[in-house]
C-alpha cells in the first residue's frame, strides 16, 4: 500500500480526454460477460468486477495512476501527515456485481444497467484508516452513505470543493 506523498493524491484534477472511452470499454465488456454462454457464475462474477475495477480507473489522472481520481479524502490529501492509501470503491464490487447480475436477471435492460454502472461505480482514494472504517459499515450501507456515516470527509478534485456524501445519490441496498 503506498503512502500518499508517493502517489500524488495531493495533485489536481482534470478530466482526461480518453475518460469516455476506457469507460465506453469497460461497460461493453461488462454487456459480453452477461450476454455470454457458457461462463460460470463464479467467472461471471469475478470478470465483472475486474471490468468495474477498470471502470473506475478509466477518469484517474494520470491513466496509469489508480490514485488520481476525482474524489479524494481530506486525510488522504494531508501530505503533511503521510499515511498509506487506497483506490476505494464507494459502491462496493460486491455489491455493484450483485446489483448488475439481479437487474440483468430481470430484463433491466442495457441502457438501465450502464446507468446503474456510471451513477453507482465511483471511486474516491482514502487513508487506510478510513477505508477500515468504511469496509466495516458495507454490510449496512453503500455508496456515498457509507462515507457520510463513517465522517470521511470527500474533495471533489475537480471544483477543490468538499462534496457533500449526505446529500449524494443514495445507493439502494
Amino acid at each position: 500500500m503506498p503512502l500518499n506523498t508517493k502517489v500524488g493524491a495531493h495533485l489536481p484534477y482534470a478530466e482526461p480526454e480518453y475518460r469516455s472511452e476506457l469507460e465506453q470499454s469497460s461497460l461493453e465488456a461488462i454487456w459480453t460477460l452477461l450476454e455470454a454462454r457458457g461462463i460460470v457464475r463464479v467467472h461471471q462474477q469475478e470478470l465483472i468486477g475486474i471490468c468495474l475495477w477498470k471502470f473506475t480507473e478509466a477518469g484517474n489522472v494520470p491513466r496509469t495512476n489508480k490514485y488520481g481520481t476525482r474524489f479524494r479524502s481530506r486525510g488522504a490529501l494531508d501530505v503533511e501527515n503521510p499515511s498509506d492509501v487506497n483506490h476505494e470503491h464507494v459502491g462496493t464490487r460486491k455489491w455493484l456485481r450483485a446489483e448488475i447480475m439481479t437487474r440483468y436477471c430481470e430484463k433491466a435492460g442495457r441502457e438501465a444497467i450502464e446507468r446503474f454502472i456510471r451513477d453507482h461505480a465511483v471511486a474516491c482514494v482514502v487513508t487506510k484508516e478510513e477505508h477500515s472504517r468504511l469496509s466495516s459499515l458495507a454490510q449496512e450501507l453503500q455508496g456515498w452513505q457509507r462515507y457520510a456515516a463513517a465522517n470521511v470527509e470527500v474533495i471533489d478534485m475537480l471544483t477543490g470543493m468538499p462534496f457533500d456524501t449526505a446529500a449524494a445519490v443514495p445507493a439502494r441496498i
